[in-house]
């Protein structure tokens, strides 16, 4: 079909050789079983408008896109400024046949550009017809006394000869529709059955519940650069079966679904109604069955919206609930828990098909073997880990009522309706692929949605008919949601010790996602929740891994010890020889890392207890380094400082002894003065070596060896971060970034922990009391969105190698949540 109008007018110009009159009404000559017809008064300017369209014309390889941009855009050749009615027939079991019928003969432009042309001609019931071929494209024209026909089927175009020569009477229920057309705009009419005949011709799923949906639809179009707009209404015969008949004498109310629509969701689909009995009177008229008792009927009667919510894990469907207190006690013989997530029970069940047994075919779910309660919606799934993507997302607040752009699209369709069918364009053509036949998979994936978010379908019923609105316009930048999203949910069979981290997997560049569970294994993901590997460790790793590129080659290693092996393991967690190093006397502090000329040449600290031992890279002790032992007992790992040209190594211990050494272990500062260390660690910022005391000073050491003492008020607890240029602090509730003072809510937080990403700071903490991160920039203000749910120190890379930043945190004890920093 590729650039097959362009061939249609082509040829039909090549044939012509005089104007003459048409009749207005070229509805007659439609022929029979025809899908669909746009119908527009100028092909040329509408055209001109898909082609401006963003959406359009970024997805030309797309066959749907570049059936629109091309065989209705290509108008190198032609110029269509008249009536005409473009009709889609499907003929046999698989061909479409594409139809042009104009009132006046297209203007020719150029047609010097074509090779290769051959015409036959034959005669029909006493019309000429010319079988044309351009290239490898063929077509049929006739040109009868009152009207112009191209056709790609020989039997079309003879089907029109004889509607022509003998009329026969137009669809009544086209006729009806057509006359309801905005004549100032391009329209589609199109029959609902027939086009689902020519959409199965490409799907590789059966779509048989929507087959009976409803009858003959009209559009009108209106589509902007920014923006595609279809309004109309579709019919339905009241002595057929048809789906959108349910809603019968039922008053359409507010939709609110969206509140609790979580943000990484394909797409979800709603119906309303004001009286249960009445539904239940259209569906028993719909399958033709007496009055029968419906179970839970309390729950029913309860409810102003039900929905499905579709997402990558299993379906949820959702009531929306006018009185929770009377839902409730619907429910009560279901309150057996299964499990909390995050606070919330989730429940057992009893009655898992009733959803379907009661409103089949709107709903056919027949697995519903849980529920939760979020707010007044009420969430029923197959399994419980769907319903925690609902209740993760509704405490994140990272659900599309949140997304100012999708409010903006919610705005422009009526506040009321009888069904609302919502799809999130970038999730919802991944899921979509998956219909589709093999060789169309491809190009669905690449559908690029262009800031196209989202895509709304609302039909409100009336007598016999339906308003119809479908919506899908670019998010503006200024309403486009900034803050966190939640991307994934990582489970592990075990509980998780300590906090995830991020190993890079050089190879791809993302960033695997690795955890320790309890019993000593160390386990990798994706950001997918693939597990890559699993590695079984002596015990606990102390600290923090850190990444090595050990053989100076871009490929990346991981270093880190328990209490009695230092470790290196590659990016499948292979040992890397001749690690790892084994110790009788246990490790008491986490591995030090130095690389003092970002050279690969590596040292590594190892403190046990009061002795402190350095290693090279193959595993050697460096004999020339002469810090040995300490009076008392390490307090915290040694840390490498570089101030100008000069390097520094502190090294901590419980006397309150600060030792300032140089690479090989001499004394490099002399510190006199005893300090009450707190846990934090130093830092060079302002110049000068950092840190904090138990009694609430801010001790700064310069290279001299002078100690300044500053008197903050912290309480023994205090936590600081720091950079050269930013000093973070936390005492108590007190969050202070450079300066600036942030009143918490008063809990348990992590030290707060500065990144540095994109020319911008971020600051991050987490009250594992309260399950909250909390996001700040440079200037003290929360991100957008936080806090979002969680019960670690986060980290924050660029870990999917792609635009935008995003973080691991543990949520619950075995499962690590995977969030987007748009």
């Amino acid at each position: 079909m590729k650039k097959l109008l362009f061939f249609f007018l082509c040829i039909s110009l090549w044939s012509c050789q005089e104007d003459e009159k048409r009749p207005s009404d070229l509805l007659n000559f439609v022929p029979p079983n025809t899908a669909a017809i746009l119908s527009t008064d100028n092909l040329e300017e509408f055209s001109e408008e898909l082609q401006r369209n963003t959406y359009l014309s970024n997805n030309k390889a797309f066959p749907l896109s570049s059936f629109f941009t091309e065989h209705f855009t290509n108008l190198e050749y032609i110029s269509v400024k008249t009536e005409s009615l473009l009709c889609f027939n499907r003929i046999g079991k698989k061909d479409v046949a594409l139809t042009l019928i104009s009132k006046e003969k297209p203007a020719i432009k150029d047609l010097s550009k074509i090779a290769n042309k051959k015409v036959l001609s034959y005669t029909y019931d006493e019309i000429e017809v010319e079988h044309y071929t351009l290239e490898d494209m063929e077509a049929y024209v006739a040109d009868l006394p009152t009207l112009h026909v191209v056709s790609t089927s020989k039997l079309v175009i003879e089907n029109i000869i004889r509607i022509y020569n003998e009329p026969i009477p137009i669809d009544t229920n086209l006729k009806k529709i057509y006359a309801v057309a905005n004549d100032s705009r391009a329209s589609l009419f199109f029959n609902y059955e027939d086009v689902m005949r020519i959409y199965q011709d490409y799907s590789i799923k059966s779509l048989n519940s929507l087959k009976k949906f409803t009858d003959w639809s009209v559009l009108d179009l209106d589509v902007q650069e920014d923006a595609i707009e279809l309004h109309g209404v579709t019919q339905t015969d009241p002595k057929e079966k048809r789906l959108l008949s349910l809603f019968k004498d039922i008053n359409p109310l507010k939709s609110t679904l969206a509140e609790v629509v979580p943000q990484n969701a394909t797409g979800y689909f709603s119906f309303t109604y004001d009286s249960f009995e009445n539904i239940q009177d259209n569906l028993n008229d719909f399958h033709q069955r007496e009055k029968k008792e419906i179970k839970q009927a309390a729950l029913f009667e309860s409810a102003q919206e039900i929905g499905i919510i579709y997402q990558q894990e299993k379906p949820v469907l959702i009531v929306n609930s006018i009185d929770p207190n009377i839902t409730k006690d619907a429910l009560l013989a279901s309150q057996e828990v299964f499990k909390e997530f995050r606070g919330v029970p989730i429940y057992n069940y009893e009655h898992p098909k009733v959803f379907s047994e009661t409103f089949d075919p709107l709903i056919q779910l027949q697995q519903l073997k849980y529920y939760t309660v979020v707010d007044h919606y009420f969430a029923f799934a197959e399994t419980s880990s769907a319903l925690e993507n609902i209740i993760a997302n509704f405490q994140n607040r990272t659900t599309w009522s949140a997304k100012k752009s999708f409010q903006n699209t919610l705005d422009k369709l009526s506040s009321e309706s009888s069904m609302l069918i919502i799809g999130f364009n970038e999730e919802f053509y991944k899921t979509f692929s998956s219909y589709v036949k093999k060789d169309l998979q491809e190009n669905v994936k690449d559908i690029k949605v262009s800031d196209f978010e989202s895509t709304a379908i609302q039909f409100i019923y009336d007598t016999n008919f339906a308003h119809t609105h479908i919506i899908s316009q670019k998010a503006d930048a200024k309403s486009k949601s900034s803050g966190s999203q939640q991307i994934s949910s990582i489970k592990t069979e075990d509980e998780i010790s300590g906090d995830p981290f991020l190993f890079t997997n050089w190879h791809n560049e993302r960033k695997q996602i690795v955890v320790q569970t309890n019993d000593n294994e160390l386990r990798a993901y994706t950001i997918q929740g693939k597990q890559n590997w699993k590695k079984e460790l002596d015990g606990k790793i102390i600290g923090t891994p850190k990444e090595i590129d050990i053989y100076n080659n871009g490929r990346i290693q991981l270093a880190f010890n328990t209490a009695h092996k230092f470790y290196i393991i590659d990016r499948n967690g292979n040992d890397v020889k001749p690690f790892p190093l084994n110790f009788k006397t246990p490790i008491t502090q986490a591995v030090s890392v130095f690389d003092y000329a970002n050279n690969s040449k590596y040292r590594f600290v190892i403190a046990q207890d009061n002795a402190v031992s350095m290693w090279n890279k193959d595993g050697k002790q460096v004999k020339g380094f002469k810090f040995s032992k300490t009076a008392s007992t390490v307090s915290q790992s040694p840390k490498h400082i570089r101030i100008g040209n000069k390097d520094y190594i502190v090294v901590p211990e419980e006397n309150g002894t600060l030792h300032i050494l140089n690479r090989v272990g001499d004394t490099r500062v002399n510190v006199k003065e005893k300090i009450d260390f707190s846990s934090n660690d130093w830092y060079l910022y302002d110049n000068r070596f950092t840190s904090s005391s138990l009694d609430g000073k801010l001790i700064q050491i310069s290279e001299s060896g002078k100690v300044t003492q500053k008197n903050k008020n912290f309480t023994e607890t205090n936590r600081i971060d720091a950079t050269s240029n930013t000093l973070v602090s936390l005492s108590e509730n007190e969050l202070n970034i450079k300066g600036k003072e942030v009143k918490l809510d008063f809990g348990l937080y992590t030290a707060p922990k500065i990144f540095y990403l994109n020319n911008k700071i971020y600051i991050a903490l987490t009250d594992t009391q309260a399950s909250k991160v909390y996001i700040f920039d440079s200037q003290a203000e929360l991100l957008p969105g936080f806090p979002v749910y969680g019960n670690s120190q986060i980290s924050l890379e660029n870990i999917d190698a792609q635009g935008s930043l995003e973080f691991i945190v543990k949520g619950e004890d075995n499962s690590v949540l995977l969030y987007s920093l748009n």
